[in-house]
């Protein structure tokens, strides 16, 4: 392969996948043409009759969507078109005797989406897009263009455009549909999110990929490696999909198996999750249980502070679709990079040093009692562990647990059947490891939060480029740590350590970790199988002895050579 005949970008959901290029022109409106100029008097019913037929148009895709995660996602498109401010200021600027409606709408919209691109979470700014996507529903309703160009009947295509909308992704025929490549979106876009529930091999940020290709231009993306070969051998990219099917058919035969290594030691791999709707996709891939429920989500994706019956709900979903298996929620995490759009937080110097995580719900305590309600009441339909994150201290620990006590005696005075949680924290800093010796006498379990554990212990924010180079998992002196706290799962029967950052689901890590005692990896759902497999061809004993040689190495890369001969 030519180095000027591929591209690479951002990679948004694994796989591999040959095809011709559906490239998607978008109609282009020019904003500022005079014909689009009506009467001020009949401008705003036209408005609203544009509102109407857009809300009409995202009710039809609701009704054409099985999956509700999706069809949330639309409802969120049908507040953003009947938001009374976004009216209100339409209004107020139809005046004189003429006007360009479309100009008009245009401006309002752009003003919304610019406030959220600017926001400092990427979370937020990356739903910037979602109200991009209701303005160009609008104007096309204004202007009587078709925004229906979806494909459908197009079969084995790799769709190209500048950006995948949502409302166009729900309604691809998935077996028809190779790959996706476009040039902007984000990873926790609602493109991306519904893309990874698809499936659907898609690389994101592909610089002019709309000019670099033409339509009906033989292409294949691996997305695994963040591949686009413009000119591809076929025979020998025919031979790679096979490989790779056959690979993924392999790998599926570990959905159902328990997690056992070579020598008969029984572990755990778990599923992380961002909401109940993951949980059947969790099951469906084999998870045995949940060791991470970010429910930071809940209040991300809400326009205010979600009630007490509104998290109940969530809550109680998804501990009754995992049965008898231990679902670990961990209490709201937010702060540091996590924003909301209805609190404004307080500046500071550094975010994630700040008020965040556990010491927002501290100093917030109404906000965290009104959560930990909704977890206790939930209680009674599963297996629930509470897991406060950001713990550093054992006051800190001890506060939070006191409220979870004071708040079951007082939900029992009320009637509720409380069953009685386990309670847990996350170790993300050296000083929680250090303490773990007196936190295990105190707390059920504890699970490893490697993304930020190795932050704080290489001190180096992990969001920033220039310093990406400190991020090292296995570095021996993260090693040592990590022994420290998983050494107290041996000396306390009753209490257990899990992890439940991406450490736990890398290849070069997973050795280390089962040498090391490690017995819960919680990971993304679809590294299930692939950590089962991997886990599965291990020897707890093999991993003991190259730990004992990995502790006494200097380096990141003398630590990942050897794991590598190793798996060699």
């Amino acid at each position: 392969m030519k180095i000027s005949n591929i591209l690479s970008g951002t990679c948004i959901v694994s796989g591999i996948g040959m095809g011709e290029t559906f490239v998607l022109n978008e109609q282009k409106v020019d904003i500022n043409d005079k014909k689009h100029n009506i009467p001020s008097s009949k401008a705003f019913k036209k408005f609203n009759d544009a509102i109407n037929i857009t809300v009409t148009q995202f009710k039809n895709l609701i009704n054409k969507i099985n999956n509700k995660s999706n069809a949330e996602i639309i409802e969120t498109y049908i507040n953003i078109a009947k938001d009374v401010e976004i009216e209100n200021q339409v209004k107020s600027m139809i005046t004189g005797k003429t006007v360009n409606l479309v100009k008009i709408v245009d401006d309002v919209f752009n003003n919304y989406y610019t406030i959220f691109n600017q926001s400092d979470d990427k979370y937020f700014k990356e739903r910037a897009n979602d109200i991009l996507e209701v303005k160009e529903r609008i104007i096309n309703n204004l202007l009587g263009i078709s925004s229906n160009s979806l494909f459908e009947n197009e079969k084995g295509i790799i769709l190209c455009c500048k950006q995948i909308l949502s409302s166009q992704i729900v309604l691809l025929n998935k077996e028809n549909i190779k790959g996706i490549i476009a040039e902007s979106g984000g990873k926790t876009s609602h493109a991306a999110i519904i893309l990874t529930s698809l499936g659907i091999p898609t690389i994101f940020n592909v610089k002019n990929v709309t000019k670099k290709v033409k339509n009906k231009q033989i292409i294949a993306i691996d997305a695994n490696k963040n591949i686009i070969d413009l000119t591809p051998n076929k025979n020998e990219w025919t031979k790679k999909i096979d490989n790779y099917y056959k690979d993924l058919k392999d790998i599926q035969r570990y959905v159902n198996k328990p997690t056992i290594t070579k020598d008969n030691i029984k572990l755990k791999v778990e599923a992380n999750i961002g909401n109940s709707d993951e949980s059947i996709f969790a099951i469906n891939n084999g998870c045995e249980g949940i060791g991470l429920f970010r429910t930071e989500f809940l209040y991300m994706d809400n326009t205010h502070w979600p009630t007490e019956e509104e998290q109940f709900l969530k809550y109680k979903q998804t501990l009754q679709i995992l049965k008898n298996k231990l679902v670990v929620i961990r209490t709201l995490d937010i702060g540091g990079d996590k924003n909301l759009s209805y609190y404004e937080f307080p500046k500071e110097m550094n975010p994630f040093l700040g008020n965040r995580a556990i010491r927002f719900c501290l100093s917030n305590k109404n906000i965290f009692q009104t959560q930990i309600r909704a977890l206790l009441r939930a209680s009674k339909y599963g297996e629930l562990a509470i897991m406060f994150p950001m713990i550093c201290t054992i006051d800190e620990f001890k506060n939070a647990k006191l409220i979870v006590d004071k708040e079951i005696k007082n939900l029992q005075k009320l009637g509720h059947v409380i069953k009685k949680p386990q309670i847990g924290l996350m170790v993300e800093t050296p000083a929680a490891a250090m303490l773990i010796d007196k936190f295990s006498q105190i707390a059920d379990f504890v699970s490893i939060g490697t993304n930020d554990l190795v932050q704080y212990s290489f001190a180096c924010d992990r969001l920033l480029e220039s310093v990406s180079y400190l991020h090292q998992p296995n570095n021996p002196a993260l090693l040592k740590i990590l022994k420290l706290v998983i050494d107290n799962n041996n000396k306390n029967p009753n209490f257990w350590v899990g992890m439940c950052g991406e450490m736990a689901s890398d290849p070069l890590s997973i050795p280390l970790l089962v040498g090391l005692g490690l017995e819960n990896f919680s990971v993304s759902i679809k590294k299930i199988p692939y950590v089962r497999k991997l886990i599965n061809n291990l020897s707890k004993k093999d991993c003991q002895e190259l730990v004992e040689k990995a502790l006494n190495l200097s380096t990141v890369d003398e630590v990942n050579k050897l794991v590598k001969d190793f798996l060699k």
